[in-house]
C-alpha cells in the first residue's frame, strides 16, 4: 500500500478481502481521499483503528465481512457522510443486535448476508515464491499462502494435488528432477484453490556454445543464437527480446561441448499464443555426434497442436532417447506451415518461439 500511497488520490476503489492487513495498516488505507469502494473483509482488523477511516468523506461501500468487527465499531459509522452499504456478514455483532445496529445506522443500509455455516468460500491458490525455475542441483520449494491453517498440497509429475495422497507441503521440501510442480490449497470449511503450477527445469549438461544454422526472424532474435543456452528462462511476453522466434526459417542450432557428454534427454522450453500465431512446432529433432558433419538422428517428437484459440501458455516438450555420448546436438524445430481451418489466420504460416533448452 506504501507503493499506492504515490497514486493515492487516483484510487476510487480498493479491494484488500483475504489480505494480511491489520489494524496497524487502516491509516495508511485512510490516506486515499477519493476512495468510494473498500474490501477490507476476512482480514485481521478489529474495532481498535477503524474510526481512521471516517477521514474518508467519498467512501460508499465498506465490506468488513469475516472480521473481528464488534456492534459498538458498526455504531460509529453513523457519523461517516456518504457511506450508503456496508457488508458485514460473519462478524462479531449477534444476530440478536442486527436490528438495533441498523436502526443506529439510518440510511446506512447494512448486508448481514447468510450463515456461513452452509456456504463454502473458496481458497485462493498458493502462491509460488520460486524466483529460479532452472536446476543445476537440488533446489527448496518455496510455498505460501496468506490464510493461517492452510494445507498446501503439491505433486512434482503434473498431476493434480488432492487432499489425501499428495504430499503435504513443508519448508525445506526439495526438488530434484526436472518436472512439472503443481500446489492447491485445502482447508476446513472451505472450497480448495485453483492449482498454481511451475516448471522446473534440470540442466545437467551446459553447451559451450550455440551456432545458428539458420537464423530466426530480424524481430526476434533475442541475444543470439546463444540465448537458447544462457539459462534465463522467458515469460510470455514474446516481445521480451529473451525469445527467438522463426516462421520463415525452421530451428536449426548447433551445440557443442568442450568435450563428448553422456546425453540422454534434451528439453525444449517454448511458449504458445494462438492469438498472436505463435503454435507448438509441427515436428521437433535431436540430432547428435562427435563431428557436426556426422550427425545421426537420436529422437523426432511431433507435439499436439491446439483445436481451439485458449490463453497463451508456456510448454516444454522432452525428446528422450538411449543415451549417446556425443559432442555435438543439432536441435530442429520446425514451424507450422499452415494455421488450422478454425484460427482466424487459416493457411498462413505459424510461428515457432522458443527460449531455452536443456541437456540431460
Amino acid at each position: 500500500m506504501k507503493e499506492l500511497g504515490k497514486v493515492n488520490t487516483q484510487i476510487v476503489s480498493l479491494n484488500l478481502n483475504k489480505m494480511p492487513v491489520t489494524d496497524e495498516d487502516l491509516h495508511l488505507v485512510a490516506d486515499f481521499p477519493n476512495l468510494r469502494k473498500l474490501n477490507l473483509s476476512f482480514t485481521d482488523i478489529t474495532d481498535k483503528d477503524l474510526a481512521q477511516l471516517s477521514k474518508l468523506t467519498q467512501l460508499q461501500q465498506l465490506s468488513i465481512s469475516g472480521t473481528k468487527v464488534t456492534e459498538t465499531a458498526l455504531r460509529q459509522l453513523s457519523s461517516w457522510p456518504a457511506l450508503s452499504t456496508v457488508y458485514a456478514w460473519q462478524t462479531q455483532v449477534p444476530a440478536t443486535a442486527q436490528a438495533a445496529v441498523q436502526q443506529a445506522l439510518g440510511k446506512t443500509r447494512i448486508q448481514w448476508g447468510f450463515n456461513g455455516d452452509t456456504i463454502q468460500m473458496k481458497l485462493n491458490a498458493p502462491i509460488i515464491d520460486n524466483e529460479a525455475q532452472v536446476m543445476t542441483g537440488p533446489i527448496e520449494l518455496r510455498l505460501k499462502h496468506f490464510l493461517p491453517g492452510v494445507s498446501i498440497r503439491y505433486t512434482l509429475d503434473g498431476s493434480e494435488p488432492d487432499s489425501i495422497r499428495s504430499p503435504e507441503y513443508k519448508a525445506g521440501t526439495m526438488i530434484h528432477e526436472q518436472g512439472l510442480m503443481k500446489a492447491k490449497a485445502f482447508k476446513a470449511g472451505w472450497m480448495s484453490s485453483d492449482v498454481s503450477s511451475l516448471f522446473f527445469y534440470k540442466n545437467k549438461y551446459q553447451p559451450d556454445t550455440a551456432i545458428a544454422l539458420l537464423p530466426p526472424d530480424v524481430s526476434y532474435k533475442g541475444n543470439g543464437a546463444g540465448t537458447i543456452i544462457d539459462n534465463v528462462k522467458a515469460d510470455k511476453n514474446f516481445r521480451s527480446g529473451k525469445w527467438l522466434g522463426y516462421k520463415e526459417n525452421a530451428m536449426q542450432t548447433l551445440l557443442t561441448f568442450s568435450k563428448p557428454q553422456p546425453v540422454s534427454s534434451v528439453t525444449v522450453s517454448s511458449m504458445i499464443d494462438i492469438a498472436s500465431y505463435i503454435m507448438p512446432a509441427m515436428r521437433i529433432e535431436v540430432w547428435g555426434g562427435n563431428h557436426p558433419q556426422q550427425l545421426k538422428l537420436l529422437q523426432t517428437f511431433v507435439p499436439t497442436q491446439p483445436s481451439k484459440e485458449i490463453p497463451s501458455y508456456l510448454e516444454a516438450f522432452e525428446l528422450k532417447f538411449q543415451t549417446q555420448t556425443v559432442q555435438y546436438l543439432k536441435l530442429v524445430a520446425v514451424p507450422v506451415s499452415k494455421l488450422p481451418a478454425w484460427h482466424r489466420g487459416k493457411g498462413d504460416k505459424g510461428w515457432f518461439f522458443v527460449d531455452e533448452c536443456f541437456i540431460n
